[in-house]
């Protein structure tokens, strides 16, 4: 995985899962209204590469006018939402249908880290345990050698995204608990997988599981019942300890510049949720609320997630953000608190975007990220 450094990324191959730039909760000028979610067609280029899956209850909240950058383009849903300490919304601002599913990429990683911190808390697991990177744990791209410490690991799981230390993060405490803790606390929110199971079933390389076929064997697997998923999820991980990353990352590569690919494939396998319960599930995560003595160390882990301005144009006294690309793909996530104790949370999530290369991708994230800080500015400041 990259290493983010400010709002400059470097170029790496596609696809990845990276926490690319800490993006900032928005919010447009104007009175709370409360209006129905606008249709696709209301701001976004329209697209029939999926049929859309609504997650969720409708909640109002008001339409954000305010035009995205030049050049940004596929399905696109904002939510950003001021919250009380309880995680109840005062007031939200939108962009797209809010309850839409989409894939999510590596905005599973701070709930992972949260959820492990937990375990610290009780006991059941320490910072300093001791944790190897081998053949069999190894994601694509960098990846931690040798043994490193579990804070190491969450640590390197946040601040460069790293895929492999992740999933030892993950195996660790459990995917299976980890599934179900994130489907009690937000049901349309699915983390199902290590990021390498995911790869290597895009890849083409857990037939034996799947079958030959990718698209009809991940449908067949979307398709079932979340217990039945879950014990097929298993499989999956297990099966695909037996490649190494690299033999996973080649053929994957090589799917999705294929004419195979669909993005079907991506809903299909691929964490997924929806930009209001992505950004309702950060509001009661990335602040710490539920840990111990563990506590303050996430809230500083989070701090390093990529990416947030160096300066923003109003004050803040603490932003955690956890992003995540991969291929067409691009998620923002955040959480924002204020010195006069306000907090914010929001969810940019982006797919079937005709840009394809990440690099390409990656440049739109600087502009996006301004477009997210000047529209939370204008609630900031005139709230």
């Amino acid at each position: 995985m990259h290493f983010n450094r400010a709002v400059i990324l470097p170029r790496v191959r596609t696809p990845r899962l990276l926490s690319m730039l800490a993006l900032l909760t928005v919010f447009s000028s104007g009175a709370w209204a409360q209006t129905s979610p606008p249709r696709p067609s209301d701001a976004l280029t329209l697209t029939a590469e999926i049929v859309p899956v609504m997650c969720g209850v409708a909640a109002p909240y008001s339409l954000i006018t305010r035009p995205l950058p030049a050049g940004v383009g596929g399905r696109v849903a904002f939510y950003l939402a001021e919250y009380d300490r309880q995680g109840n919304v005062l007031q939200a601002r939108g962009l797209g249908n809010v309850r839409e599913l989409h894939p999510v990429a590596s905005a599973n990683k701070g709930f992972l880290i949260e959820a492990a911190f937990r375990e610290v808390d009780k006991g059941l697991i320490s910072l300093n345990e001791k944790l190897t990177t081998t053949p069999a744990n190894q994601s694509i791209e960098a990846f931690p050698a040798g043994t490193n410490t579990f804070q190491h690991l969450a640590l390197r799981a946040i601040q460069g995204s790293d895929n492999t230390a992740s999933d030892i993060v993950l195996l660790r405490y459990g995917p299976e608990k980890f599934s179900r803790l994130i489907r009690q606390r937000s049901p349309c929110t699915t983390f199902l997988l290590t990021s390498k199971a995911q790869w290597a079933a895009q890849a083409g390389l857990l037939s034996s599981v799947l079958g030959n076929d990718v698209v009809a064997g991940t449908a067949r697997y979307a398709a079932l019942p979340f217990e039945e998923r879950l014990a097929v999820a298993q499989r999956l991980i297990q099966e695909a300890q037996i490649f190494t990353g690299r033999q996973v990352q080649l053929p994957l590569e090589r799917w999705f510049r294929s004419p195979q690919y669909t993005p079907l494939v991506d809903m299909n396998l691929q964490y997924t949720s929806t930009a209001k319960a992505l950004a309702d599930l950060a509001a009661r995560t990335f602040d710490g609320q539920n840990l111990g003595k563990t506590r303050s160390l996430y809230r500083q882990i989070m701090a390093t997630g990529c990416c947030r301005p160096k300066q923003p144009a109003f004050k803040t006294a603490y932003w955690a953000a956890k992003a995540g690309s991969g291929w067409r793909i691009l998620t923002l996530t955040g959480y924002i608190e204020m010195p006069d104790g306000r907090r914010f949370a929001y969810a940019y999530l982006n797919d079937l975007t005709i840009v394809q290369d990440d690099s390409e991708l990656e440049r739109q994230i600087r502009p996006v990220v301004g477009w997210i800080e000047r529209t939370l500015g204008d609630i900031v400041r005139n709230d």
